[in-house]
């Protein structure tokens, strides 16, 4: 499995998800564009604003304590296309050179890296095995939700007249252990999804891009899209600004980051000046269908972003703090200041392995070889030094990385290991072998890894 960073995929679809809402596409209850600006949402359940009258959905309480409640079910973090598992393991879809690609999972009770596959003797990389995937085109997604294992193809709109419906956006369900795997979904040629996805225990939350012609030349929109987990039905609940990204949900809420230009105005109401890039926080409402905006800040700050219980938290190098606005009403729950210890060259540059888990927001700092924490309860921070190793590919330092977690237990990337894999290609099954770098996952204990202690309990890969 080689390493992919999500901020590398984001870029590159960024390129083609650049342009605004179609002139079709409305929020929910209003015409084109309307409940999009600044102020043009009201606090939940309370008052009227221009996307009120969407699909309702079940109110739902905090994931960590209530069953099938709204979460993400997929990463936002930057490094690792990774989902959140389940208490027993994890699941990734392991890539080779082609676009096929094999589901594999880490148990933890054994501390294995195996084929999620009921034929431990098939060739793995054949139809004939229950792990093989015949096409990931674009990006292959494979998360948990309650008792389903779904796999999610964004789909490669450019490449549909070389490889048809293999380029096409879908997503599948099937049991934990990968047996009984149905299509649920399938979008158009014209379409790709993202891979941040949103759950509550009957639907999905997904962002589609789909191109529509507008004055004869393909306008791409984006869509905020339910899709029931059992029939695959699907409800258009909102037109997304520029760029929307899903980096969070809560309770009923979705969180969303857009990155627009906007002229600077006079007393007026009158523009002057080169327009400024801003990116702007919203939440939408699933029950009310209220979109609101939480938050701006300049483009030009450093910062990161993740959605923690019901608080967004914005680390920022720019300022050297770390912010917890509260998801209802965007004010400020706590602010952290840097410690001395992060460095003045880790803050002119940009995050790099930040995450937020078991209560903490952390982050890499390169110039010191250090993982900076700070406890997002009470403000403490602490930093470890102990867990770094060397990427043999870059030949350069890198953290110990959180990937999942169990509730006693991390699941991390304690080192790179160059090794030779075999595969097959999609075309025509002609087997290949290749070299990369291939991660040595292991298991420690919450604490040791807070602690920079490097017990591991080494995961075994199993080919």
């Amino acid at each position: 499995m080689k390493l992919f960073s999500k901020t590398i995929g984001a870029v590159l679809a960024a390129a083609l998800l650049f342009a605004g809402c179609a002139a079709g596409c409305a929020a929910p209850g209003a015409s084109s564009g309307a409940g999009m600006g600044a102020g043009a949402g009201t606090d939940a359940g309370t008052g009227t604003n221009a996307g009120e009258g969407g699909l309702r959905s079940s109110a739902a309480g905090p994931w960590q304590s209530a069953a099938g409640a709204l979460r993400l079910v997929t990463s936002d973090e930057n490094f690792f296309a990774q989902s959140p598992g389940t208490e027993n393991g994890w699941y990734y879809v392991d890539r080779g050179a082609s676009y096929n690609a094999n589901l594999r999972y880490i148990d933890y009770a054994t501390a294995q890296d195996i084929y999620l596959s009921s034929r431990p003797e098939a060739d793995h990389h054949t139809a004939e095995d229950d792990s093989y995937i015949p096409s990931v085109l674009g990006m292959g997604e494979v998360f948990c939700v309650g008792d389903s294992l779904f796999l999610l193809r964004t789909g490669a709109p450019d490449s549909g007249d070389t490889f048809g419906a293999d380029a096409l956006p879908a997503i599948w369900r099937m049991e934990l252990s990968g047996a009984n795997r149905t299509e649920i979904y399938l979008g158009g040629a014209a379409e790709m999804l993202t891979t941040a996805v949103a759950a509550d225990e009957r639907s999905l939350y997904v962002v589609v891009q789909r191109m529509e012609e507008e004055n004869e030349a393909p306008e791409p929109s984006h869509i905020l899209v339910q899709i029931d987990q059992q029939t695959g039905n699907t409800q258009d609940l909102l037109c997304l600004p520029d760029n929307a990204a899903l980096v969070g949900a809560w309770d009923d809420l979705l969180v969303f980051r857009t990155i627009a230009d906007e002229a600077p105005t006079d007393g007026n109401g009158l523009t002057y000046g080169p327009p400024e890039f801003r990116v702007t926080y919203y939440t939408y409402a699933l029950a009310a269908g209220k979109w609101r905006e939480l938050c701006q800040r300049p483009m030009g700050e450093r910062c990161c972003e993740h959605v923690w219980n019901d608080v967004l938290v914005l680390g920022n190098n720019s300022t050297r703090t770390v912010t917890l606005l509260r998801l209802s009403d965007g004010s400020v729950s706590a602010e952290y200041p840097f410690p001395d210890a992060v460095t003045a060259e880790a803050t002119d540059a940009y995050f790099w392995f930040d995450s937020c888990r078991d209560g903490r927001f952390l982050f890499w700092d390169y110039f010191a070889g250090a993982i900076h924490s700070v406890d997002l309860a009470t403000g403490e921070w602490s930093a470890v030094t102990t867990l770094i190793y060397i990427d043999p590919d870059k030949q350069d330092s890198r953290p110990v990385q959180i990937c999942a977690e169990s509730a006693e237990e991390f699941l991390v990337c304690r080192d790179q290991v160059i090794v030779t894999r075999r595969y097959t290609y999609a075309d025509d099954g002609t087997a290949y072998e290749i070299e990369a770098p291939q991660p040595e996952y292991a298991l420690m204990r919450k604490a040791d890894y807070w602690n920079g202690v490097p017990n591991y309990r080494p995961v075994t890969f199993v080919d």
